[in-house]
């Protein structure tokens, strides 16, 4: 049974990572589990959005991201807390994707390194990118 919620969780941030890519701007591009160096960390998330080109990363790793994902099913804990972690790294967003109840948490507009807006979307809802309208995805093609 957990090697199946693995592969439901793994499935799901392919499906996200798919959806991204086919909607970010040109100027920018979405990795999956790769390096963010922030102040006191190097968080991996599972997908990030960072701005620039696949090489310009060829020799350090980014250090600002547009947004990060984590797909979360029992590190639903660990994962809220790296709200903390992204805000003070003034990450404009943080989606947390909760596969155990279809729903994401979308932790917004980093003030005083503590995300200031946090709203719940469930598996029907269409989820924008606040610092990016463009990117919208619809959370029943996910779920």
């Amino acid at each position: 049974l957990d090697k199946l919620k693995e592969i439901d969780q793994n499935e799901l941030v392919l499906k996200i990572l798919k959806a991204l890519n086919l909607i970010i701007p040109k100027n920018m591009h979405a990795r999956s589990e790769q390096p963010i160096t922030l102040i006191q960390s190097e968080p991996e998330p599972d997908i990030s959005i960072v701005k620039g080109s696949i090489s310009d990363y060829e020799n350090s790793h980014p250090t600002h991201a547009e947004l990060v994902v984590e797909v979360s099913l029992t590190t639903l804990s660990e994962d809220r807390s790296m709200a903390f972690v992204y805000a003070q790294a003034n990450i404009p967003e943080y989606w947390l994707f909760n596969l155990n109840n279809n729903t994401v948490e979308v932790y917004m507009k980093p003030m005083q390194e503590r995300y200031s807006e946090m709203k719940t979307y469930s598996n029907t809802d269409i989820l924008t990118l606040t610092s990016l309208p463009e990117i919208k995805i619809e959370l029943s093609s996910i779920f």
